[in-house]
C-alpha cells in the first residue's frame, strides 16, 4: 500500500499556510497527486423577513468568495512551483456529505487542528468529527502551532487490539514502513474485562512489512490513556502518532469518545486516525 493520491483542508487561520506547506512536502514525498479543498462556514443568516437575500448576506458572501480565491491563488501557485499534480474545490461546513464523497477517493486527508474557541476557524468546530468517524479513510491531523517535517522517523502506535486500532495500523503502513522506529504502545483500562492482546503478533506482522518495531505493555486508566501517551511520546521524540478514532453512536450527532476528543485537543505531533 501507498499513498498515490492526498486531500489537505484549508481555511482561513493562520495556520493553513503551514498546512500547505505539509502538503506538498508529503505529496512530494510520495509522489502523491494532491487535492486542495477550501473549507468554510455555511451561511447563517442568508435570507431578511421578506424573504429576500439579506445585505449582510451578500456582504458576507463576496467576503467568503474573496477569501476562497485568494486561497485559491496560493494553492496553485505553491503546487505548481512545487512539481505537484493537483486539482482544487470549495465547499462549505455544512455540505459534510458532499465532502465526504470526494474525500472517499483519496488515499488520506491531511486536516489541521482546531483550536477551541478561536475564530481563526472558521467552520464548524464539530464539522472534522464527524467527518474522522464518517469518511472510512485514514486522516492525519496537524497541531496547529508547530511546522512538522512530512517524513517522520519515530512514530508511536496506540494499540488496544480493536478494529478501529487495526485499521489504523493498517491505514499508516506507508508511514511506518519509511520510519526509522515504531514504538507500539499495547494499552488497556484497568476497569475493562481482562483480555489477552495480541502484542506478538502486531510485533510479527508489522516486521514482515519491513518496520523496526518495539513493544511496551500498560495498564491504565482510561481517563489518563491521552496524557500517558503523550507524556511517552515526548520521552521517546516521537513525531507521530498513529491510533484508531473511536465514537458513540447514540447521540443524534456523532460524539468522539475519550481518548479521541482529548487527543484532538492535546496533540503535539501529527495524529493519524481511522474508524
Amino acid at each position: 500500500m501507498s499513498y498515490h493520491s492526498v486531500m489537505v483542508f484549508l481555511d482561513n487561520s493562520p495556520a493553513s499556510e503551514k498546512r500547505l506547506d505539509f502538503a506538498l512536502e508529503f505529496a512530494g514525498h510520495h509522489n502523491a497527486h494532491l487535492t486542495g479543498v477550501h473549507l468554510s462556514y455555511g451561511p447563517l443568516l442568508p435570507f431578511d423577513p421578506y424573504g429576500q437575500v439579506s445585505g449582510v448576506a451578500l456582504e458576507w458572501e463576496q467576503e467568503v468568495e474573496r477569501k476562497q480565491q485568494l486561497s485559491k491563488q496560493n494553492f496553485i501557485h505553491k503546487a505548481s512551483n512545487a512539481g505537484i499534480n493537483f486539482d482544487w474545490d470549495c465547499y462549505r461546513d455544512t455540505e459534510l456529505n458532499q465532502v465526504l464523497a470526494r474525500a472517499r477517493v483519496v488515499d488520506i486527508c491531511l486536516v489541521g487542528q482546531l483550536v477551541s474557541g478561536s475564530s481563526d476557524n472558521e467552520i464548524n468546530r464539530n464539522f472534522f468529527s464527524q467527518f474522522v468517524i464518517d469518511l472510512g479513510k485514514p486522516v492525519l491531523f496537524l497541531p496547529h502551532d508547530k511546522q512538522f517535517s512530512a517524513e517522520f522517523r519515530h512514530a508511536v502506535v496506540a494499540w488496544n487490539g480493536s478494529r478501529e486500532s487495526t485499521r489504523a495500523i493498517a491505514d499508516a503502513l506507508p508511514l511506518l514502513r519509511t520510519a526509522k522506529m515504531v514504538s507500539v504502545i499495547s494499552a488497556i483500562a484497568k476497569r475493562k474485562n481482562k483480555v489477552d492482546l495480541p502484542d506478538v503478533d502486531v510485533a510479527a506482522f508489522l516486521a514482515r512489512h519491513k518496520v523496526k518495531v518495539d513493544v511496551e505493555r500498560v495498564e491504565i486508566d482510561s481517563a489518563e490513556m491521552a496524557d500517558f501517551i503523550l507524556a511517552r511520546i515526548d520521552l521517546k521524540s516521537a513525531d507521530l502518532l498513529v491510533m484508531g478514532a473511536y465514537g458513540h453512536t447514540r447521540f443524534s450527532e456523532f460524539m468522539l469518545g475519550g481518548m479521541t476528543r482529548s487527543m484532538m485537543k492535546k496533540m503535539t505531533v501529527p495524529v493519524l486516525m481511522s474508524h
